[in-house]
């Protein structure tokens, strides 16, 4: 006996398999972005008392550098001259 597939018979789905896994997947992340956006925390004592303190430190720059001998010898670099060849290069796409 051979199977007769008519289009009749066949059911097709409402819903596609990937409609369904959008909608999922969509649920699944409005339901994480409520968790971490709109939910109080858990400890919000410990959150409210806990100040960060730093203590400055004094900064000392020593300028003695400038007065040495060596430092007093440096050359400033000299100006780069002018180019003096053709600018550019050929178009490759003529």
């Amino acid at each position: 006996m051979a199977i007769n597939f008519n289009e009749q018979e066949i059911k097709k789905s409402k819903f596609p398999i990937s409609t369904i896994l959008l909608v999922f997947f969509l649920l699944v992340i409005c339901a994480v972005s409520w968790f971490f956006l709109f939910e109080e925390p858990k400890n919000k004592e410990k959150l409210s008392s806990t100040v960060p303190t730093t203590t400055w430190q004094k900064i000392d720059i020593n300028l003695d550098i400038l007065q040495n001998s060596v430092f007093n010898s440096l050359q400033n670099f000299q100006q780069v001259p002018e180019f003096s060849g053709k600018i550019g290069r050929d178009n490759p796409f003529k």
